[in-house]
């Protein structure tokens, strides 16, 4: 049939498939007739075509200029938000050139947007860690280890500059003079961040800073020796001074050794208090020289050089004057005597360990008319009296007269414990026996006696013991 290879043969002719339905391809067969020539092809002429619309004003244009048109291609119809509205050239060409946008402008933000700020954490204060270290180690000097690595990684985090160290040094040398329950422990944290402390200033590390604020208090030993109001602080510096020589030591080659120098600052400022023979410093000298007057003396005979300072014979020698010295009370000097003692006896270390004695040394042997050793006969072992605050107080103040005898009664015992401290003594013991009235009652009395009667019976009328 014509009319179907007519059909056939219009397929690439514009506005095919826009909606034109059978009927109306018969109509333009019957309208138009095929050509002579065509072979019977039905092949028609787009010009001899009748009814066709006009292409599309940009369609005609791209035909006139020449430009080929891609075939249509009937497609599924888009999504409404797929779908992208194709704007003529002019307009387009129009919008670029007016258009303000830029390759280089800054990156859209949205209008209600907010940025995630980057958390900026807020500056540590070093010092008050420092103090509340400080704080918790005067009440738990147990806690030393717990507390010495949070602190010490704090201080290597945040302290950049020698001033805060400076700092830290004055607050730990100030607790450690006033407070003595601070002194060990204050020592003790010389020594860790000595060895821990990473920062080195231009004038110094943690330990050389601490040694040139040791020496600044040392020049002032012989001003405050003579002021009663600063004494006290001298015996703090100088107890504190020992326990730094015992635990701040300093690294040579692969071994440690303690600061010489503070060895001989220490018998500096026990020759300034002997040279002011008062009871607090005497006092002082005795109690330093007990926990460190060993190492003092076994540096000292280690030594290749000699310091030029006062040597630990010099200083006993000024306590055995300081024993026969009529101001100073009789505690003291049996304190200052069981110093001496202590040293003649290699400072109470096993025989073992032999003693390299001094032409001086052995010149302490008590010669029986030497001034010092009857002074020392007369002395007679006395007990320390106490009140209920833990002040020293004189055997008068305690009740006991002026003689008394040399071993104390246990009454008199009693007595001075209820003096010293009343509120704890009520006159009877932890199980409520009344050790006042010296034994049992009659209804206690009686009570054992039957007690003692019934276990006799028992024995006898019950067990045989053949």
């Amino acid at each position: 049939m014509s009319g179907s290879g007519d059909m056939n043969s219009d397929t690439s002719s514009p506005g095919r498939g826009r909606g034109r339905g059978r009927g109306f391809q018969k109509r333009v067969q019957q309208t138009n007739p095929p050509s002579p020539g065509t072979g019977g092809s039905g092949a028609t002429n787009l010009a001899d075509k009748k009814g066709l619309r006009r292409p599309l004003p940009e369609t005609e244009a791209q035909l006139l200029a020449g430009d080929s048109l891609k075939p249509h291609v009937t497609a599924s119809p888009a999504p409404e938000e797929d779908k992208i509205q194709t704007k003529p050239s002019s307009q387009f060409s129009a919008i670029v050139s007016n258009s303000t946008l830029s390759v280089n402008a800054p990156e859209f933000v949205p209008r209600n947007w907010v940025a995630e700020q980057e958390y900026i954490y807020p500056d540590v204060d070093v010092i008050d860690q420092v103090r509340e270290t400080i704080f918790a180690l005067t009440l738990r000097p147990g806690s030393f280890d717990d507390l010495m690595k949070s602190i010490t990684e704090t201080i290597n985090s945040w302290v950049t500059d020698e001033s805060t160290i400076i700092e830290i040094i004055n607050i730990i040398f100030e607790q450690a003079v006033t407070e003595p329950n601070f002194r060990y422990t204050g020592a003790r944290l010389c020594g860790h961040f000595s060895e821990h402390l990473r920062l080195k200033g231009e004038t110094g590390n943690f330990r050389q800073h601490m040694m040139k604020r040791c020496h600044q208090e040392h020049l002032k030993r012989e001003e405050l020796v003579k002021d009663s109001n600063q004494v006290s602080r001298l015996h703090g510096f100088a107890m504190f001074m020992g326990e730094l020589f015992l635990h701040m030591k300093i690294k040579v080659g692969n071994s440690w050794q303690r600061i010489n120098i503070l060895g001989t600052g220490l018998k500096d400022v026990a020759v300034t208090l002997l040279s002011h023979p008062t009871d607090s410093n005497l006092k002082c000298v005795g109690q330093l020289l007990k926990f460190a007057g060993a190492v003092l003396e076994d540096e000292e005979r280690v030594m290749v050089n000699k310091p030029s300072g006062k040597s630990m014979d010099d200083i006993f020698q000024l306590i055995k004057k300081c024993t026969v010295e009529d101001s100073v009370s009789k505690h003291i000097k049996q304190m200052m005597l069981g110093v001496i003692e202590l040293r003649a006896s290699d400072w109470g270390r096993a025989e073992s360990s032999p003693v390299v004695k001094s032409d001086a040394h052995n010149a302490f042997t008590f010669n029986q008319d030497d001034p010092f050793t009857q002074r020392r006969s007369q002395l007679k072992p006395e007990p320390v009296f106490y009140d209920s605050r833990g002040q020293q107080i004189t055997r008068v103040q305690a009740g006991f007269q002026e003689e008394y005898p040399e071993v104390y009664s246990q009454s008199d015992v009693d007595e001075y414990v209820k003096w010293a401290d009343p509120e704890q003594y009520d006159g009877y013991d932890e199980y409520g026996y009344d050790f006042d009235q010296g034994g049992m009652d009659d209804e206690m009395a009686a009570a054992y006696d039957q007690f003692v009667t019934e276990n006799e019976s028992f024995s006898i009328g019950h067990w045989n013991p053949t």
